[in-house]
């Protein structure tokens, strides 16, 4: 199956966020302990052949701004604020920090006086936003467990008030909570700025709306504090790029499971998921490997592995897998063994002395490199200078944060970002075997005269021109919307079931006497145009309109 944002003109669901679980080693639905989390599905959603769904995307209603900051919100220094345009004024707040002025709706306020910085500590910003803080919490309590859908845009006053704050330096903003929440969600990720990246399935180029960014930031990454814990960073940083491969390799599905964002009962055995094929053999005969195993009555396979969950890796000292590091431009094919996946597997029993697990499967199917780059081509490698990435550590309050939590959670920033004392957390920088670095410190804040941030759309590709890069991609059409895709190949006359399926300069539609086939696109008016639809088409041309009349190109009507 194809993940699509459409089939002409009729609109699809894009990059929805997908919930896992809370690291429970006897919980099939849930993630493991340590680097457990969630993900977006798939960056693109679908829309069979007369089918269609709701736009991509969750913009903010109306203009009205926010309540208005009165003095700046931290933990100490900040005194009362002034009075904030729209709203009242702000009174003294907990520890010196000012509070936040309410706001009448349709104007928002602008910030009150107030000391730069004090509402950050050692590189961790404060965000006091009671709004802001139910935000998050949804965020991390909506739709919990496996296979778990949020609506793209869960997290946009988060993004924006931190946004009007800082400058937007950042590849990935990361949002916690200063107090333990009731969630089995400890971790979960949703694509900002959506980029093509050839090989990893991920394949379109969006921008979800609300967020008021000019493009920079790729992704949003929101956690769960727990005491003394360290956050899945790992495991969510790696869910920009996986798992969205196709469903036929038969990652992430079992007969007790299926969460196809992650490795589930495969040997990847990376922070996405997966066994250790070291510690892996068969039940019958004791000690032989499968494929050496011998079926049970049932004609099913039992096998013995140690402690793993199919969701999350759980091994203290464990790296990305040589198939993550591949997927991240990191790693070259050549480096990167046979997958092998287990056929309808499930759990029976884990061993409450040793951990040691029992499994069950039909069997297993090999998945190599070579497979899945005949499926999605071959990833490129990531240039040197494109391998130092940059996030931010913001925490979310209706109140100023206690400052004990935030020195925890900007020391286990810190030591993400391989800065300060090596004391066992792990590093980017380690779990990438030293391929790619991360800065976690701040950024500059905006000065007093720079312009607010504002929400940049993408620029429309042209259907006619095909300007789409990479040369792969092809521009095609979400509702009125143009926008750029990887092709699946599929030439003129022959069958699809997308538009995406259509080389570029072709569409997917319907005659009158044949099913879904790829067409031309064409100019339906200019009749000095290269592209004009009387000169392409060989029969019949339609006009595809928007909903207001305005023609945004043609196609050439099916036989």
């Amino acid at each position: 199956m194809r993940a699509s944002l459409g089939f002409l003109g009729l609109v699809a669901a894009a990059a929805l966020s997908v919930g896992c679980g809370n690291d429970s080693a006897d919980d099939d639905s849930s993630g493991g302990s340590g680097q457990g989390g969630t993900t977006s599905a798939g960056q693109g959603g679908q829309s069979q052949a007369g089918g269609g769904g709701s736009a991509g995307g969750t913009p903010l209603a109306g203009a009205g701004g926010g309540a208005g900051k009165a003095g700046a919100t931290g933990m100490s220094g900040a005194g009362a604020g002034g009075a904030v345009a729209g709203g009242a004024s702000g009174g003294a707040g907990v520890n010196g920090a000012g509070m936040a002025g309410a706001s009448v709706a349709g104007t928002g306020g602008n910030a009150g006086s107030g000391a730069t910085g004090d509402d950050e500590l050692d590189n961790v910003f404060n965000l006091v936003d009671a709004d802001a803080e139910a935000e998050l919490e949804a965020f991390l309590t909506s739709g919990e467990g496996l296979g778990s859908l949020t609506e793209p845009g869960a997290m946009v006053t988060s993004v924006n008030a931190f946004l009007k704050e800082y400058l937007e330096v950042y590849d990935f903003l990361f949002f916690m909570t200063d107090h333990l929440i009731e969630t089995d969600t400890y971790g979960k990720y949703e694509g900002v700025n959506l980029d093509i990246m050839v090989g990893t399935g991920s394949d379109y180029r969006w921008r979800i709306p609300g967020y008021t960014t000019d493009g920079h930031t790729r992704g949003v990454m929101g956690f769960t504090y727990q005491p003394g814990g360290y956050g899945p960073f790992g495991h969510e940083f790696m869910h920009h790029w996986a798992v969205y491969l196709d469903e036929s390799f038969g990652f992430g599905i079992g007969k007790d499971y299926n969460d196809r964002v992650h490795w589930g009962y495969t040997d990847v055995h990376g922070l996405l998921g997966g066994y250790d094929p070291a510690h892996f053999e068969c039940e019958t005969p004791a000690g032989a490997m499968p494929p050496a195993c011998t079926a049970t009555s049932s004609g099913r396979y039992r096998y013995s592995a140690s402690f793993f969950v199919p969701n999350t890796g759980v091994v203290g000292d464990l790296q990305y897998a040589p198939l993550e590091l591949y997927l991240m431009g990191l790693l070259p094919k050549s480096e990167v063994p046979d997958i092998h996946v287990l056929d309808n597997a499930e759990i029976l029993d884990i061993d409450s002395q040793t951990l040691d697990m029992t499994v069950e499967a039909d069997g297993m199917h090999t998945v190599t490199v070579a497979d899945i780059i005949a499926r999605h081509g071959e990833v490129p490698p990531l240039p040197a200078d494109k391998r130092a990435f940059r996030v931010a550590m913001i925490v979310v309050s209706a109140e100023p944060a206690d400052p004990a939590a935030l020195a925890e959670i900007a020391h286990a920033m810190a030591r993400f970002g391989n800065r300060g004392a090596d004391d066992g957390l792990p590093s980017l920088e380690y779990l990438t075997g030293g391929r790619a670095t991360l800065d976690t410190r701040l950024g500059p804040r905006r000065a007093a005269n720079d312009p607010p941030p504002v929400a940049v759309p993408l620029p429309p590709c042209d259907l006619l021109e095909q300007d789409c890069t990479p040369p792969e991609a092809g521009c095609y059409l979400l509702g009125e919307n143009p926008y750029c895709s990887l092709s699946g190949g599929a030439m003129s006359g022959e069958t699809c079931d997308y538009q995406e399926d259509c080389m570029p300069g072709l569409t997917c539609a319907s005659g009158s006497s044949s099913g879904p086939t790829c067409t031309p696109l064409c100019e339906p008016e200019d009749t000095a145009s290269t592209h004009y639809c009387g000169t392409v088409c060989p029969n019949d041309f339609l006009s595809i309109k928007n909903l207001d009349g305005d023609v945004l190109s043609g196609f050439c009507v099916p036989e």
